[in-house]
């Protein structure tokens, strides 16, 4: 399922790399939103949610969003207030040329990549004027 960008733009895949681990986590969509989303990251007595905003947008690039639970018996309890980890922004470092979401949670730091597959349609109009079957040959 295709996420629609508008403009002909739609994200058909994303992933998100873990740069200190090499880890990769397939993100999936939900019918009805537009997030993609990772599977859930148990970590300590947490469980986090990390979900890609393409609703917010800010310096071109989508919101990494967290939802943060307490973890009990390995089900989503009491949700966590919203703090600073709730949005990380992508920052470019420009020694490594690389976009980075840098997401920190207590002592669980992840240094994020984006790979993204897009499509773009474009859509065209034509007139033929003044075309006979003489002197048109395909």
């Amino acid at each position: 399922m295709a996420i629609d960008l508008g403009c002909g733009k739609s994200v058909l895949f994303m992933s998100l790399l873990e740069l200190n681990s090499g880890d990769e986590m397939t993100l999936f969509e939900r019918t009805g939103s537009r997030c993609h989303f990772s599977d859930d990251i148990f970590f300590d007595r947490y469980i986090i949610t990390l979900r890609v905003h393409w609703d917010d947008i800010r310096n071109t690039n989508p919101v990494l969003d967290s939802d943060i639970y307490e973890n009990v018996s390995g089900s989503k309890g009491r949700r966590l207030r919203n703090g600073p980890w709730h949005h990380t922004m992508k920052n470019f470092i420009p020694e490594e040329n690389l976009a980075v979401y840098d997401f920190v949670f207590r002592e669980l730091r992840l240094r994020l990549s984006a790979k993204m597959t897009f499509a773009v349609g474009v859509s065209m109009d034509a007139i033929i004027v003044g075309l006979n079957s003489k002197e048109f040959t395909p």
